[in-house]
């Protein structure tokens, strides 16, 4: 009869028990995750300036590609297909900008008298605030005469407006330099790049994973943004034209404004209808036909956003509207006026990785429509 052996202090864990990696605590492992996330986001935010433009040259890239991989079906090689679009792209950019450049500087150049007409019409609207005025304006005397008798400050000259203007410019220059060489170097490379990105990861089924998350991240937002490009460019002549019709000054501008707008949800529509109200309003001798602006895009508006939009995309944007309202006070809050514009294609992006990612796949479900 075999002698059952007991376990005693003396003899240990065994193998398989000091082989067995230690397990964290279920809060510490949430801890660690929310901690990570906040770090994400500060360095995101820190480094808008240098991740902004790789994330607008990736965009960019996901959108051409399918222009690139056409040409290479037509024996055109890699780097000379993404040579054409990326060039080609920047060169109707500048041939529209020189075409919009004549109503843009006729439009500032009339800034002066629209604002004097404006302060006019408004001043009727607060007139019932004399009162007030008039109080603060007593207010603001006896604080200066109190506030007289303080020492003089020393205060440092601020670099004036043309110094800052010129620096920005800079930057923005810099800044679209890198977005349009990016683009080309992505584009050019082709699938090398993601398939060096693949290597990285160790296992055959990681690579398999991660290669066909790419794949499908580039088929949705490739296709979101080229529907998204043409319904955009739908709008802006359709309100060109309408605002054409009713006798709108500097209708191809405007065109072009509530085209750029609207690929911001929500927003983009309101601001183009308030900044249309607002110049009808404002306008020297605005005539009954113009006052019908408003009304002309809100129409448009109406037929692009319940008809043109839902028929054409379809399903390619699998989120809920809480997701895209969502998205779009978080990325602007992030990146600014850029972080709006591609708020709706970094969710998507989003939402597609936590469906293949096994741990934020409740996260995915979340963001679905």
């Amino acid at each position: 009869m075999t002698e059952r052996r007991s376990s005693s202090p003396e003899t240990g864990p065994s193998p398989s028990a000091r082989d067995s990696p230690p397990t964290l605590h279920p809060l510490l492992t949430s801890s660690l995750l929310i901690l990570t996330v906040i770090a994400s986001v500060a360095a995101l935010k820190t480094a808008r300036d240098l991740v902004l433009p790789v994330v607008l040259a990736i965009l960019f890239s996901l959108v051409l590609s399918p222009v690139v991989r056409w040409l290479r079906r037509r024996r055109v090689p890699e780097p000379v297909g993404a040579a054409l679009v990326v060039f080609g792209a920047v060169g109707l950019c500048a041939a529209g900008v020189a075409t919009l450049s004549g109503p843009v500087s006729d439009f500032i150049a009339r800034a002066p008298a629209t604002l004097a007409v404006a302060e006019t019409k408004l001043r009727a609207l607060v007139q019932p605030l004399a009162v007030l005025q008039r109080t603060a304006a007593r207010v603001e005397s006896v604080t200066t005469a109190l506030s007289s008798a303080t020492p003089p400050r020393v205060a440092l000259a601020s670099p004036g407006i043309v110094a800052r203007w010129s620096a920005r410019t800079i930057a923005a220059s810099v800044a679209v330099f890198s977005i349009v060489f990016l683009t080309y170097f992505l584009l050019a490379s082709g699938p090398m790049f993601r398939k060096k990105l693949a290597d990285v990861l160790p296992g055959r089924f990681e690579r398999s994973r991660f290669t066909m998350l790419l794949d499908e991240i580039e088929l949705a937002t490739s296709h979101y943004l080229l529907l998204a490009l043409i319904i955009n460019s739908g709008v802006a002549v359709a309100t060109a034209t309408g605002l054409w019709l009713v006798g709108m000054p500097n209708a191809p501008l405007w065109g072009l404004l509530a085209g750029i707008l609207n690929f911001v949800p929500y927003l983009g529509a309101l601001t183009t209808m308030a900044l249309l109200a607002l110049a009808v309003v404002v306008s020297p001798g605005s005539t009954g036909h113009e006052m019908l602006a408003p009304v002309v895009f809100l129409g448009i508006h109406l037929v692009e956003s319940n008809l043109a939009t839902p028929t054409i995309l379809g399903r390619k944007l699998p989120l809920s509207a809480i997701a895209i309202f969502a998205a779009l006070i978080f990325w602007g809050w992030l990146w600014g006026i850029l972080g709006v514009a591609i708020a709706v294609p970094l969710t998507v992006v989003m939402k597609i990785t936590c469906d293949h990612v096994p741990g934020l796949q409740r996260l995915g479900t979340l963001l679905n429509d």
